[in-house]
């Protein structure tokens, strides 16, 4: 199954690894890598995560207050956000997009 990232969603990636590496390189690569861990989880078992607002599912990173704001759509795995747990909670409705 494909992963598709939502640009916002993958500007929040983008971020959140830069600024793990500014403070510690080495927290910036696990960081990442716990994201691909969660990814291919899912990618196994895309329904598995808890669907907090249906059908956009919730699904944290281990470790990190992250999590992926995720739904299913046929082959592929939408991803809106990469939500810091400390943010607005949905704030990342307004990206959901109209035709999914």
């Amino acid at each position: 199954m494909k992963i598709r990232y939502l640009p916002e969603a993958d500007g929040e990636l983008e971020e959140a690894v830069a600024y793990y590496h500014a403070r510690n390189p080495q927290a910036a690569k696990q960081f990442d890598a716990a994201v691909r861990h969660e990814e291919r989880h899912l990618q196994n078992h895309p329904y598995s995560a808890a669907a907090t607002l249906a059908p956009w599912r919730a699904w944290p990173i281990p470790h990190f207050p992250y999590s992926l704001i995720y739904r299913v759509a046929r082959q592929e795995l939408i991803v809106v956000a990469l939500a810091h747990h400390s943010r607005r909670p949905g704030y990342w409705k307004h990206r959901l997009p109209e035709r999914h």
